[in-house]
């Protein structure tokens, strides 16, 4: 039986070395970064954004979590959205617990973007209703294009 040459063995070596680097690097590095990472830090930004988008104050009362079994997502407790001024109540809806499955790879990419493949709701209390005039408090204005902001982190309170 013919022996593998030592430069057949080397190059052997060297393409695992690459393939493992090539893996190995990427995986620790998310791993790094989901263990360090924290959107509560972010949460007044994030309300920010959502009370413009809709037009309506949105808050962010709760802990939120990154979460990895099952996928990425952003979990966030303790939301409540306000109702127009017309509505019976001050909050159209209260979630105990709200997940947000999302894809890695557009956040990574430039110019990073936000894809949302699945959201679920715990413990949701939500009143749809229409006003006297026709509104119905589930129709959000439409907010104008506005300039990406960067998130910045937030002190730690």
């Amino acid at each position: 039986m013919a022996e593998k040459s030592p430069a057949r063995k080397s190059r052997f070596g060297l393409l695992t070395g690459v393939a493992l680097a090539v893996i190995v690097v990427p995986v620790a590095g998310i791993g790094i970064f989901l263990a360090t990472f924290d959107p509560n830090a972010y949460r007044g930004q994030i309300a920010e954004f959502l009370t413009e988008k809709l037009g309506r104050k949105v808050s962010l009362n709760g802990a939120m979590h990154l979460k990895i079994a099952g996928g990425p997502a952003l979990e966030v407790n303790d939301i409540a959205i306000a109702n127009p001024g017309w509505g019976a109540r001050p909050d159209m809806a209260k979630i105990g617990q709200m997940a947000l499955a999302v894809k890695i790879a557009p956040l990574l990419a430039s110019p990073r973007r936000l894809e949302v493949t699945t959201v679920t709701l715990n413990d949701a209390d939500v009143q749809l209703e229409t006003s006297a005039q026709g509104a119905k408090n589930w129709e959000f204005k439409q907010a104008e294009p506005a300039q990406q902001k960067p998130l910045k982190a937030e002190p730690a309170q």
